[in-house]
């Protein structure tokens, strides 16, 4: 159980690091929004290391309850980085960019 739920939590980082890959490449970008996505993949090599590789960054034992809770902590982060990039449309940048097109007075 606590294995799928390890998989399943790393694909969901593994797909909004591609999305969100994929919004800075296609958009004209900084340097900065670059670097930022390459630290978010060193990032995510280090969680899957972690995960599923022989090499433990942090040796610890998990229990159920906190595998699950962590999972429910990814799946809620993706979530509100998703709707809040669709929320917010043409004016969505990313957090190394400056420059925002107008003024957002809504929230999610």
């Amino acid at each position: 159980m606590q294995a799928t739920f390890y998989i399943l939590g790393f694909f969901l980082l593994f797909g909004r690091f591609v999305y969100w890959i994929t919004l800075a490449f296609r958009g004209k970008n900084n340097w900065k929004v670059y670097l930022s996505q390459i630290l978010e993949g060193i990032l995510l090599f280090f969680i899957f290391s972690q995960y599923f590789g022989g090499v433990k960054v942090f040796p610890f034992e998990n229990s159920p309850l906190s595998t699950l809770l962590g999972f429910l902590l990814i799946l809620i982060g993706v979530a509100l980085s998703f709707i809040s990039q669709k929320k917010l449309g043409d004016s969505w940048t990313h957090a190394a960019s400056p420059k925002a097109k107008k003024l957002i007075t809504t929230g999610i």
